[in-house]
This record gives C-alpha cells, structure tokens and sequence, in this order.
C-alpha cells in the first residue's frame, strides 16, 4: 500500500498527497511533529469502490496545495491556513487520469497519463477545464515540467513529448522517433534545455525548446527496466534516481555525455524521486531501506536510514520524506 505520493511545502510545513491513505499528512519542520487533515466525504471524490491511487502529485499556490487527480474524480484542495480540505471536481471519472502536477502562475496544469487531455485547475475561480491534447491511449506521460509560460510533459508511452502553450491555452507535440512502452519517467530543466530520464529508453531524451527539436543522448548502464525514475539538475549536469539500476545515472549537458556513479545497492524500485540541497543530492526510498545521498562533488554515494518514503522535498539544508509503507 503506497500511503502517500507527491510532497510539497507552504513556508516550514509539509504537505503529502493521500495515495491509498485516508488523510493528507501534514509535517511540522519546526516542531518536528506530524499531524493529519481529514479528507472530505467519499462521495466528493471516489469514482471507485477501493480508494486506492486517488491523488499523484501536489504543488501550491500561494498558501494553498492542489492534488492532480490519478483515480480520484475531483482535484484535492488543502487549505494550510485553516486546516481543511475540499474538492474541485474535474467532470472525469477513470483510473491513471493525470500523474504530475505544476503551476505557471495561479493556474495549475496536470500531465495527462490517461486521459485525453491536460487538466487545468485555474485557482482564482475555482474552476477547471480541459484542453485536448490531441492524443488516445494510455500511459501516455509522466512528469511535467516548465520553461517559462510552456510547459512539457516526459513520454512515458507516448511517441512525442506533449508542448502545453499556457498563453494560447493549445498543445501540440514534438515527435520523438522512440515507440515503446515506459521509456522516460520525469524531466527536468537546465536552461532552455529540458531532460528525461531513460526509464526503459536506452538513451536520454533532449528537448530543445527554443528549436522545438528532440536528439537522444546514449546512455551507459542501466541494461533492464524501470532503470531510472526522476530526475534532478546541479548547476549543468543533472542526475537520475536508480530504480531498477544499480547505479546512479550522470549526464553532463555540456559535453552530452553520460556517467555512473555505483549506489551498491540492488533490487527493484529502490529510489522514487530525487532532490537537491546545495551540490548534494537525495533520492526518497520507495522499497530500498534507506535515502542514498550522492556527493556530486566527490561522484559518491551514500545510503543513510532504514525507512521506506516514496517522494522528497527540502526546506533550507533538511530534507523530508513521505511516506510509503
């Protein structure tokens, strides 16, 4: 049972988005205590008899954090300042609906895995609408991120990186060549530039925004599946969490080159997202018994704990886990 997927802070508190759990968790960072706000009545939101996979991923604006609805038919609304919770509904039913979930102002967009369209949660009205993205099928994509005003969504099975145009409110995609099932999980900018991590691709995917040009960087290591979820940058090279992998991924933008870093650490779906303090980085366990720690400084790692957490976020030089099981 995954309790809780996606955490987000509002100043020095956390916030966890309820996966399979009843309640949002709440993390005091000053305190160091955890306390738990009740979510509204089952019929607001359950579009299934179980509860599971209800909500993945949350982002806030402002004081106020929105859960990008997966199984759930509504959107999740936290009010940090008083304490509750309310829905949106989205007008969707369905399982897999949209995973990721990032803001361009006061207006919220939320990656379509299966659905076929971009949810849009416009926050000032409290509303949300849709814009089609053109696409069927499922599993299409996973992890959103921005450069600007636009936004781009990692193809998961999808053969081309969703484009989402938050000005003209309009999608349109950029054709990767790659057709596969789970081939990038997460992306992440460095400049105009943006970079998915080779889940089952055997190679990264680069996405030029400004040529609106795709080219793929080979890879080393990783021979299986799932090798690599989520992805993270410090200063031009960035990093992917090792799920599948034994070994840390390193890509070099500048160069366009790949590198390993060994975690020693085997078995399947270790790490699950992955965060910078300075030029160190951590990766959240989601089966492995503890958070690896990469010194990109010295290309080391270290793993340190021996709880189970399945996303990460830092407030200043402390980092925080939600957890998992």
């Amino acid at each position: 049972m995954f309790e809780w997927s996606g955490i987000a802070a509002v100043g020095t508190t956390l916030y966890c988005a309820p996966d399979d759990a009843s309640s949002v968790l709440v993390i005091d960072t000053v305190a160091g205590t955890t306390r738990m706000i009740p979510l509204p009545p089952s019929e607001e939101w359950q579009c299934g008899a179980d509860g599971e996979n209800k909500w993945s991923g949350i982002a806030a604006v402002g004081t106020t954090l929105y859960c990008a609805p997966c199984s759930a038919s509504s959107v999740l609304v936290i009010d940090t300042v008083a304490g509750t919770t309310r829905t949106i509904p989205c007008g969707v039913d369905g399982s897999d609906k949209w995973r990721g979930i990032a803001a361009v102002g006061t207006t919220l967009y939320c990656a379509p895995c299966n659905a076929s369209s971009v949810l849009v949660i416009d926050t000032v009205a409290g509303t949300t609408h849709m814009i089609p993205c053109g696409v069927d099928g499922s599993d299409k994509w996973r992890g959103i991120a921005a450069v600007g005003t636009t936004l781009y969504c990692a193809p998961y099975c999808a053969s081309s990186v969703l484009v989402i145009d938050t000005v003209a409110g309009t999608t349109r995609t950029i054709t990767c060549n790659v057709d596969g099932y789970g081939e990038w999980w997460g992306i992440a900018a460095v400049g105009t530039t943006l970079y998915c991590a080779p889940c089952n691709a055997s190679s990264v995917l680069v996405i030029d925004s400004v040529t609106g040009k795709t080219r793929n960087i080979p890879q080393e290591g990783g021979d299986g599946d799932r090798n690599w979820t989520g992805i993270a940058a410090v200063g031009t090279t960035l990093y992917c969490a090792p799920d599948e992998a034994s070994s840390v991924l390193v890509i070099d933008s500048v160069a366009e080159t790949t590198r390993t870093i060994p975690c020693n650490v085997d078995g399947g779906s270790k790490w699950a997202g992955i965060t910078t303090v300075g030029t160190t980085l951590y990766c959240a366990p989601s089966c492995a018994g503890s958070v690896l720690v990469i010194d990109s400084v010295s290309g080391t790692t270290l793993p340190c704990g021996d709880i189970k957490w399945a996303d990460i976020a830092a407030i200043g030089t402390t980092l925080y886990c939600a957890p998992c099981n």
